[in-house]
């Protein structure tokens, strides 16, 4: 009976992981890739009592290319990435929307930097009252935490 719960155990974690592996996965052509591979361990997986192949073995045969970093490196750069682009936008709309209450039309655009993607640098484009651009600044710099040097005006 032992040997019945190890063989379903053996499943069910194969297919964990093959589903967690494959909801990391996002572009089309390496998805289909990580479908057939994870096909593959599984029957693995199924058959392998027919076969005698202990789970050690069976990890040997698996390409180190299953090993999973690769797939974790470049989930945590494609979410680094939409946080940045979260972050951005959200700066940017702030911004923009502090200049319409102040009458000002501008369009902006912020530089984000560093490893916490915080803002670094401003660009404003467009026409504000002196007094507008004035509390612009004064959001830009003590609200998102850019240098004044690091703001820049055209137009």
């Amino acid at each position: 009976m032992e040997g019945l719960r190890q063989y379903l155990l053996s499943i069910i974690c194969a297919s964990l992981i093959c589903g967690i592996v494959l909801s990391m996965v996002k572009e089309e052509g390496a998805r289909t890739a990580v479908k057939l591979l994870c096909g593959a361990v599984l029957a693995m997986t199924v058959v392998s009592p027919l076969f005698g192949l202990d789970p050690d073995r069976l990890a040997e045969l698996i390409p180190d290319s299953l090993d999973g970093a690769g797939y974790v490196s470049e989930g945590e750069n494609m979410a680094r990435q939409a946080m940045a682009q979260h972050i951005k936008q959200a700066c940017e709309a702030y911004i923009l929307d502090k200049a319409s209450s102040l009458h000002a039309d501008v369009e902006v655009e912020i530089t984000l930097g560093g490893e916490d993607q915080v803002p670094v640098a401003a660009e404003l484009t467009g026409t504000a009252s002196p007094n507008a651009r004035a509390q612009l600044l004064s959001s830009l710099q003590g609200e998102l935490g850019i240098p004044k040097e690091n703001i820049r005006w055209t137009g």
